[in-house]
């Protein structure tokens, strides 16, 4: 079982999650789950204009409305994003976008209530994931498309992936006997503006990501052999002069996975046998000779890479945000996208420089 309170969770819990889910029990908790979910409701009876809540979206954000037409303003800004295109995500990446979520959520400063978590692990729990669009969000603003499908999902609306197919979500809901959620005040809004879709593409991403590293690594150790290739160039005192940790570590793993091989051999052989055989080169190819220092770069890309997407994960990136002890509310742009967006575009260019090598 694992424990969702308001604490930070790594990439590699996310990835090796158990399939039953808790909220916490914890007494803070809850409390600042309530505190923050009580000072928005406060204000918004108060009179007081909070951001999409009793106000329009965007420019329309100067339009106020009656704390009483909340519930329906929430209805309306799902069913207004519900235009996403082409193919959906993959079942993996829209459960990865519903656990992101809540994370986010858990952390006590979007001001929504206990009972919409509950009902989200639920959903995790039950293996009900929205069907997303896979286009439909810059990131400039949240992911506001591809997370109407979950707050539309939980309301019965749209469709959900249920036991591996795609199912109505109404259906799914009359199935359960689960009676569709009614959205208090911003909690829809607090699903929407976020940045859980994007960073859940890229949990997936960075998954299989290192899983290829792992093995274009045992693929270049392998080449070491095939092609009884010279050890010099993964020596600790090549690596030492040039003190890069990603290369450094690139070159350790690869002198481990060789060790004891009988097909490799060393400088000293091949400056004996240079004279006796004119076809042999004094040294190994460039893809071979360079392998820790190709592949060195792109293992601390995907070490910076983790750390943005991790972090992102880790925080409340909606808007307006609660500050339970202060009792503030305000208004910011955490739900801009942009260090999930540059990890991305790092992966992209580090699998180039694999795909590179690969092709040597």
């Amino acid at each position: 079982m694992t424990t969702i309170s308001n604490e930070n969770v790594s990439l590699e819990a996310i990835w090796e999650a158990d399939a039953q889910f808790a909220l916490s029990a914890e007494p803070q908790f809850d409390a600042r789950l309530a505190k923050s979910h009580e000072i928005l409701l406060n204000a918004i009876k108060g009179g007081k204009p909070i951001y999409g809540v009793t106000t329009g979206y965007g420019e329309a954000g100067q339009n106020y409305l009656e704390d009483s037409d909340a519930h329906t303003l929430q209805q309306n800004l799902y069913r207004f994003h519900g235009c996403g295109v082409g193919e959906p995500l993959s079942i993996e990446e829209s459960r990865f976008m519903l656990f992101v979520r809540i994370i986010s959520l858990s952390k006590g400063f979007s001001g929504i209530s206990r009972d919409l978590l509950e009902r989200m692990v639920l959903f995790l729990n039950q293996g009900i994931y929205p069907v997303v669009p896979s286009q439909g969000s810059v990131g400039a603003s949240g992911d506001l498309t591809p997370l109407s499908y979950l707050a539309a999902a939980m309301a019965g609306e749209r469709e959900v992936w249920y036991k591996g197919e795609i199912r109505s979500s109404a259906d799914v809901h009359a199935e359960l006997k689960l009676e569709p959620y009614r959205f208090q005040p911003k909690e829809a809004l607090a699903i929407m503006n976020g940045t859980a879709t994007m960073s859940a593409v890229m949990v997936q991403a960075l998954k299989d990501f290192q899983i290829l590293l792992h093995s274009m690594e045992s693929y270049v150790a392998g080449m070491f052999e095939v092609l009884h290739a010279d050890t010099t160039p993964l020596e600790d005192f090549v690596h030492f002069a040039k003190p890069h940790p990603g290369q450094r570590q690139c070159a350790a793993n690869l002198r481990e996975k060789i060790a004891g091989s009988k097909l490799t051999r060393d400088q000293t052989k091949r400056f004996d046998e240079f004279f006796k055989d004119k076809s042999q080169n004094i040294q190994d190819k460039y893809s071979i000779r360079c392998a820790p220092q190709v592949l060195g770069v792109v293992w601390e890309n995907l070490d910076i890479s983790k750390k943005w997407v991790e972090t992102e994960i880790n925080s409340v990136n909606d808007n307006p945000l609660i500050d339970p002890d202060a009792e503030r509310i305000y208004t910011g742009g955490n739900f801009y996208g942009g260090y999930v967006a540059h990890a991305a575009d790092t992966l992209k260019i580090s699998l180039a420089n694999v795909a590179d090598l690969l092709d040597q």
